[in-house]
């Protein structure tokens, strides 16, 4: 996973203080496989998560389909191609 990120998180670009985040939580059934997991830094893993939760996200932070904050449950709309 380090080698195909390049040795840095995927948001910042950051090299310091890598954390693996699951695109899919475990607590929700993503595994600990290759596509399921990236390469985040301390601080985006950490921001990520206090402001959605236990969601399943991009690579690179945007949350996916339905994702929780605020104690409020969204829909992710899809965006129109102009």
């Amino acid at each position: 996973m380090h080698e195909r990120d390049c040795g840095k998180c995927k948001i910042c670009g950051s090299s310091n203080h890598l954390t693996v985040h699951h695109k899919l939580p475990k607590a929700r059934g993503g595994g600990g496989t290759l596509e399921n997991c990236i390469c985040w830094c301390r601080d985006c893993h950490r921001n990520y998560h206090n402001k959605w939760g236990l969601t399943t996200s991009d690579d690179y932070g945007n949350p996916v389909g339905e994702y929780r904050s605020a104690n409020k449950v969204h829909k992710k709309k899809k965006r129109r191609r102009r």
